[in-house]
Parts: structure tokens; sequence; C-alpha cells
């Protein structure tokens, strides 16, 4: 049973997410040596502030509900709805809310 909910996991990973967001603070990185505004701090300080500052925006998203918020009502809206519908994602809340915006438009 194990085995099987590994392999699970790992097939439906997704693999492009870490892999942007490695490819995401490289170039963060990369603009920080570049550019002159950091020529007199320390560099791994910087690095370190960078990447605790990416991981703080991002607990802090997930505290406040906002990636609720952004999957049901904002810009990620359409694309949550066509996911759901493509792999027959049995959600209510999202099917009611659906229903909701369908009347809301129709009036």
């Amino acid at each position: 049973m194990g085995q099987y909910r590994l392999e699970l996991l790992i097939s439906s990973f997704p693999w492009w997410a870490p892999l942007f967001s490695i490819l995401g603070i490289t170039l963060g990185i990369w603009i920080l040596k570049r550019y002159d505004f950091s020529y007199k701090k320390n560099f791994l300080l910087l690095v370190v502030l960078f990447i605790g500052a990416v991981v703080f925006a991002g607990w802090l998203i997930d505290v406040t509900g906002a990636d609720n918020f952004w999957f049901k009502r904002g810009p990620m809206h359409r694309i949550m709805k066509r996911y759901i519908q493509e792999n027959n994602i049995q959600n209510p809340m999202f099917n009611r809310q659906m229903r909701n915006n369908r009347m809301i438009q129709s009036n």
C-alpha cells in the first residue's frame, strides 16, 4: 500500500513548480550580482534575505487565504474550472460557486 501511494505521489507531483522556483531564485541571485546596488552589502546575506522573503510571502498568502480567493474568484478561477472539469473532481464548494457565478452573470 505504501509503495502504491509513493508511486502515485511521484507520478502526480507538479515537477514544473520546483524547476520554476529554482530558475526564479537563480535569476534573482544573478540580478543581485549583476547590478551595483548590492556591491557594498554582504552578498550571502542578500541571498538569504531574498529566499526568506519568497518563503515568507508564500506563507503569508497561505495563512491569509488569498490562494483560496484566487482559485475561486480571482485570476486562477478559469484555470481551476477547466482543471476540475477535465479531471472529474467532485468539489461541491467549487460547483456551488460556479452556479452562483452563472446566476450573477445571467442577471
